[in-house]
């Protein structure tokens, strides 16, 4: 914009509908300048929203890790420090223990759901559960659903169902024996 005026001025006096050319000129411009000014610092801004915000997610992220640490190390320790329990002695446990419910809620968790993950965990129905499979179980909960978790849990599912159909057939046949003997 400097000197500007000394461009316009001769050509105002030969040719003054120029001059009309030369505002217009200036006011876009000046204009597109302002938007880009204000577009760079809006964006800056947006910028370091997304970086504070996932600061944040990582921060929490890690504090529900150190939460279920803390339940599982809770429930070792109710279980003599063995990691194998009974989904017995374990259901009572979350059901009795308020600082074990505390702690679950804080990771959107509560004593039945830990219950039906522990469903889950004792694939073939002995009773008993791993205290660091269900801390996996938890924490996992957290990340999103990917395609091949899902399709490991159709999987699961559906060998589960088979042995339970074929526990069935062997029940209606009479034949009562282990697999293995038959």
């Amino acid at each position: 914009m400097e000197g500007w005026t000394d461009v316009v001025r001769p050509i105002s006096r030969t040719r003054p509908l120029l001059v009309l050319f030369f505002f217009v000129f200036i006011f876009i411009s000046g204009f597109f300048l302002l938007n880009l000014v204000t577009a760079v610092v809006v964006d800056r801004t947006v910028q370091a929203q997304e970086e504070d915000e996932a600061r944040k997610e990582e921060t929490h992220d890690d504090e529900n890790e150190k939460t279920i640490f803390d339940v599982m190390q809770k429930l070792q320790a109710r279980n003599k420090g063995m990691d194998v329990v009974s989904r017995k002695d374990l259901s009572k446990w979350l059901k009795d223990d308020s600082d074990v419910s505390v702690w679950l809620k804080k990771v959107e968790w509560d004593p039945e759901l830990a219950e039906r993950a522990c469903s889950v965990i004792d694939r073939n129905n002995t009773g008993t559960v791993s205290l660091s499979e269900l801390g996996h179980e938890i924490s996992s909960t957290s990340e999103p659903l990917d395609k091949m978790a899902l399709i490991r849990m159709q999987a699961e599912m559906s060998t589960r169902m088979e042995r339970q159909e074929q526990l069935l057939q062997r029940i209606l046949s009479g034949d009562l024996r282990p697999a293995g003997q038959r």
